[in-house]
């Protein structure tokens, strides 16, 4: 009668081939025979490509399905092979963190790289172009980031974290006459007093 418990399994080690080929694979091991323990484990790469259906046949595929098969011998595994056997990870390259950004941004909602595009702004010795590299990135935010934001926030943002020599009068009358940004205006106003007039 066949156990059906998982208490009493051996834990599967990868679920994209499933149990049957890891049972497959444990009976392979206990073969005494080298040469016949070689050519079963060779038999078992086809299968293991067929039972796993993202995987087709090339290079990388079989480097991945070899790499597999000594994983499940814990890299423990006396067969003859032409290709390099893979090494076992250690602990220092498995773990390979990546480094956290550090800081709270002030204003979360335009996120940080808008941040450091700003700071690079900010050190921009022509104003001019510094002056242009604003009113594009206001356009942008008018244009892709309609709900909530409108010129006076965006400008709010531009002043705090950039610098004061810009002319903003200037820059708001260009963000405000961007079309976008009226034909937004006007269908928020318009659908504001449809639902006025309604109640």
């Amino acid at each position: 009668m066949i156990n059906y418990s998982d208490a009493q399994l051996d834990p599967l080690l990868l679920r994209e081939y499933g149990r049957n080929v890891q049972n497959l694979f444990r009976r392979i091991q206990q073969e005494p025979d080298r040469v016949k323990r070689t050519a079963y484990i060779k038999a078992l790469v086809p299968i293991m490509i067929a039972v796993n259906p993202q995987l087709k046949y090339g290079g990388a595929t079989l480097e991945k399905v070899w790499h597999d098969i000594f994983y499940m011998a814990d890299y423990e595994l006396d067969i003859d092979l032409t290709r390099p056997v893979p090494e076992k990870p250690t602990s220092e390259t498995n773990l390979v963190t990546m480094p956290y950004m550090e800081g709270k941004l002030k204003y979360r909602r335009y996120g940080r790289h808008l941040l450091h595009i700003l700071e690079e702004v900010k050190a921009m010795e022509n104003i001019e172009y510094a002056t242009f590299i604003l009113l594009q990135m206001g356009k942008w935010l008018l244009n892709f980031h309609r709900k909530g934001n409108n010129v006076d926030d965006i400008l709010y943002y531009f002043k705090d974290v950039t610098r004061q020599d810009i002319d903003w009068s200037l820059l708001r009358k260009q963000l405000q006459d961007f079309s976008p940004y009226q034909k937004h205006t006007k269908y928020t106003q318009k659908r504001y007093f449809r639902k006025r007039n309604k109640g």
